[in-house]
């Protein structure tokens, strides 16, 4: 199963994707995942699954996922990119 893994130093970078893609409906509320919270300093990985929640980690995801390298200039980019089927 191919998944995304997103990057980031900054982990408000990540929150604030995370609230973009449950805008989006990629994930609602009652699947949040509270054992890795988004505002954790640790955390500068986040997996995204097709079927599942994604998840903050305080480590690189395994496997071979799309991933990407979060920042503030290519936010927009990095979103759209995982927002596109």
């Amino acid at each position: 199963m191919q998944y995304t893994v997103v990057h980031s130093k900054d982990p408000y970078l990540l929150a604030r994707l995370a609230t973009d893609l449950q805008m989006q409906g990629v994930e609602d509320d009652r699947d949040w995942n509270n054992y890795y919270p988004p505002f954790c300093a640790d955390n500068k990985w986040m997996a995204i699954y097709p079927t599942v929640p994604f998840n903050f980690h305080p480590q690189p995801c395994f496997g071979n996922p799309i991933r990407h390298e979060l920042t503030s200039r290519n936010y927009i980019k990095v979103l759209t990119q995982i927002l596109q089927p």
